[in-house]
């Protein structure tokens, strides 16, 4: 599933896949060193489901450009409807495969993972991911975890 709209708190887009993403300062990789190999299995930490796509913004720029980010995530959402069409799953593994570079035979058998067609949250997902970002210090300046409407704006979704 597709995270939500604008991630705000402690001045950072925090982007572990987690969604547009905006602010500014702080960037979080998904993979980091810091996080020792046995305990990346985000599938048993995640029961609910993993917000796997996103995007992130400056929130200076996104405040500046409020209308066209809306635009943008209205597009988007309406391209994210259609790769969930499970009528369009062909065409969609067609436009992959060329876009990565890729034959297709190599993965036509391959199933995307749908992406939130609103653009919300997996419900408690935001806890268990400051929780993560916390335990291992990956978000300078979060140490304690933010009330979710601090954390995330969603006034920039459609």
């Amino acid at each position: 599933m597709v995270g939500p709209g604008v991630i705000s708190g402690v001045g950072a887009g925090v982007g572990v896949g987690v969604g547009v993403g905006v602010g500014s300062g702080v960037g979080v990789g998904a993979t980091s060193t810091t996080v020792p190999v046995s305990e990346r299995n985000y599938q048993t930490y995640f029961t609910d489901g993993l917000n796997v796509t996103g995007m992130m913004a400056d929130a200076d720029w996104a405040a500046s450009n409020r209308e066209g980010l809306k635009r943008f995530l209205t597009a988007w959402f309406e391209a994210v409807a259609w790769g969930n069409d499970p009528a369009n799953r062909d065409e969609l593994r067609a436009v992959m495969a060329r876009g990565a570079g890729v034959e297709l035979d190599s993965i036509k058998t391959m199933e995307p993972s749908e992406a939130s067609p609103d653009g919300k949250f997996i419900p408690g997902y935001l806890a268990k991911l400051q929780d993560l970002l916390i335990q291992y210090g990956l978000a300078k300046g979060l140490d304690t975890p933010l009330a979710e409407d601090k954390f995330v704006d969603l006034s920039y979704l459609p």
